[in-house]
């Protein structure tokens, strides 16, 4: 009996401590690469964000105007072709308001939908002779 006592608190004895290692190790270990890894002195990490978040802006833009270039063309083929694309014209002006207001995920929904909806082939024939 006094064999199970003994193993069994050493058996919770041992349970606590490598829940304590796992619970610290986190911290643990970010400390010890903070420690190795400090940061590069003189950089404002504002600036460096700033840069970055410029740069994906700057590649949102150029990506919805690639699309939106592409899409309009489309749309200008339709209109010769004959079809009636009025309706998706004042929705591509909403997908390029959208854009300026930055809110290029919106856009390019916009966009999609248009491309979606483009009449394709050869236009309605007319009922007259």
């Amino acid at each position: 009996m006094r064999r199970l006592l003994i193993g069994s608190a050493a058996a919770v004895g041992a349970a606590a401590v490598l829940a304590l290692a796992f619970k610290l190790a986190g911290p643990a270990a970010r400390w010890w690469y903070d420690w190795r890894h400090p940061p590069l002195a003189g950089t404002d990490e504002t600036s460096l964000g700033a840069s970055i978040v410029a740069e994906r802006e700057g590649e949102r833009l150029r990506r919805f105007g690639r699309d939106y270039a592409r899409v309009r063309a489309e749309l200008d083929a339709a209109r010769g072709r004959g079809f009636n694309v009025a309706a998706l014209e004042r929705r591509l002006s909403r997908a390029v308001d959208a854009a300026r207001r930055g809110e290029y995920q919106d856009a390019s929904l916009i966009l999609n939908r248009v491309e979606f909806e483009m009449p394709r082939g050869s236009p309605p024939r007319s009922s007259r002779p």
